[in-house]
């Protein structure tokens, strides 16, 4: 299984032989993702420990007696070298040849051309392999979206292709959490997805403002009031994924009016005012922290765990 969804991916090497793959693409996030995806079906460790370029090239020595240094879990961690260019080529091509069995070895990249080095060295070698990370297609993205056996109409698997292609790397972490919807019957995108945000309008608004005082006055003035949490966690976990996939369009070169143009479902004309001001308040890092978070607080909602009065605290917490 492993060889065949790397072999889809692009690395024509067999990943038993392989002991350092280099992957190199335009967009960071979509290479971040391509990352993450390797780690998590050929490493029994799913995160690497990284490490700057900079430092592997001012002390090749230094990361030589890393490498044949023995972990001291029943494990190695992999490593991941970040920000590699082909600076490095002369100071890796030693220590790669002698990367111990059971170790593992990631190099990330801009996008390089045929002609680079480092990049002619990892497609050279057979215990070596380079993956140009391409914008996701349609079938791979299905593929990963079936392997979750979710119970979903045609429209709804469309929805999630469009969105996870346009943002990949929360493709896992929200397949995971629709998988605590498996039911019989099908679920709709209305299901799945809140549309009634004009009722958590001013919440919203607040909370993507970060503005405290203004939440906690809109969710009291919800008409539920404040005995259920769920709601309120879903519909900013939908108004998140919308923000953070304006930021993926605004990282690839869109203006923030193209950005917000690309969305789904489309903005209502009050939202788009203020979406530009949302995305200038959020990092990509934050956003994908809070949609985790959330995530997690949906979970424990259900198991009774968490008041609603805690899980809106919780909430509070992440604009601190």
């Amino acid at each position: 299984e492993t060889l065949m969804r790397l072999s889809f991916l692009g690395l024509k090497r067999n990943p038993k032989l392989v002991k350092s793959i280099l992957f190199h693409g335009s967009d960071p996030e979509i290479v971040a993702f391509y990352i993450k995806e390797y780690l998590s079906f050929s490493s029994t460790e799913p995160c690497a420990e990284e490490i700057p370029a900079a430092h592997v090239k001012s002390d090749p020595e230094g990361f030589i007696t890393k490498l044949s240094m023995p972990s001291l879990f029943s494990n190695q961690v992999p490593i991941l070298i970040k920000g590699a260019t082909d600076s490095l080529t002369k100071t890796l091509s030693d220590p790669l040849s002698k990367i111990p069995e059971g170790q593992l070895v990631l190099l990330e990249s801009s996008y390089l051309r045929a002609t680079s080095s480092l990049r002619k060295l990892f497609e050279s070698e057979s215990f070596l392999g380079a993956l140009t990370c391409f914008e996701l297609d349609r079938p791979y993205v299905i593929d990963k979206i079936q392997s979750f056996n979710l119970n979903l109409p045609q429209e709804a698997t469309n929805f999630l292709v469009e969105r996870f292609i346009q943002a990949p790397f929360l493709m896992r972490m929200e397949l995971e959490k629709l998988s605590l919807y498996k039911s019989e019957n099908p679920l709709s995108i209305q299901e799945l997805f809140p549309t009634n945000e004009s009722t958590y309008e001013d919440l919203i608004d607040a909370y993507l403002k970060k503005n405290i005082k203004q939440f906690y006055k809109a969710y009291d003035a919800l008409p539920t009031g404040n005995s259920d949490s769920i709601p309120v966690l879903r519909v900013l976990s939908a108004s998140l994924m919308r923000l953070i996939q304006a930021h993926s369009q605004v990282s690839k070169g869109d203006s923030i009016d193209q950005a917000l143009r690309t969305l789904t479902p489309p903005l209502r004309l009050n939202q788009k005012r203020s979406f530009p001001y949302y995305i200038k308040s959020w990092t990509t890092p934050q956003l994908t922290a809070a949609i985790e978070t959330i995530n997690r607080l949906e979970q424990s909602a259900k198991s009774t765990s968490h008041s609603p009065p805690q899980t809106i605290k919780s909430l509070e917490r992440l604009l601190c």
